[in-house]
């Protein structure tokens, strides 16, 4: 019996699973694309200087090597950055954790934590209309949870 090839099939099999709850790449680059000029920022995240937290820096995810990470980070991040990081993910062979070479596509589930740690789940995301008073057009909300 190869015991790597039982545990790759146990390792995928768990993927899909979290895939189907997750907020996965595939999703993540269609809210890009569909709100190209949207600020995307997280649920909770306070604000410095003005700036709510968003996504950024990709990586493997500490928890699962095959699926995917992005740390927080203090910057406005619109759509049409997504679409580029989701491209920029396609085309990239990203190093575990503890070694190893990860490529991730569509059914990627999506963890929000820095390099080497574990953190929360990308759950949702959900678009709301700014209003006009606030400078108008739309804010994707990326909502996260604790999954122990």
């Amino acid at each position: 019996m190869d015991l790597q090839k039982l545990f790759d099939q146990i390792s995928a099999a768990s993927r899909l699973t979290r895939a189907q709850y997750h907020v996965t790449l595939g999703k993540l680059r269609e809210f890009g694309e569909q709100y190209p000029e949207a600020r995307f920022v997280l649920v909770d995240a306070d604000m410095d200087e003005g700036v709510a937290k968003s996504i950024g820096n990709p990586h493997a995810y500490r928890g699962y090597y095959a699926d995917l990470s992005f740390e927080e980070v203090r910057e406005t991040v619109r759509g049409r950055d997504i679409v580029a990081m989701c491209d920029h993910i396609a085309k990239t062979t990203f190093e575990g954790y503890k070694g190893g070479d990860y490529n991730y596509d569509d059914d990627t589930p999506i963890w929000v934590a820095p390099w080497g740690c574990t953190g929360p789940a990308l759950m949702n995301m959900v678009a709301m209309p700014v209003h006009p008073d606030d400078g108008g057009g739309v804010l994707v909300v990326l909502e996260t949870c604790e999954i122990d």
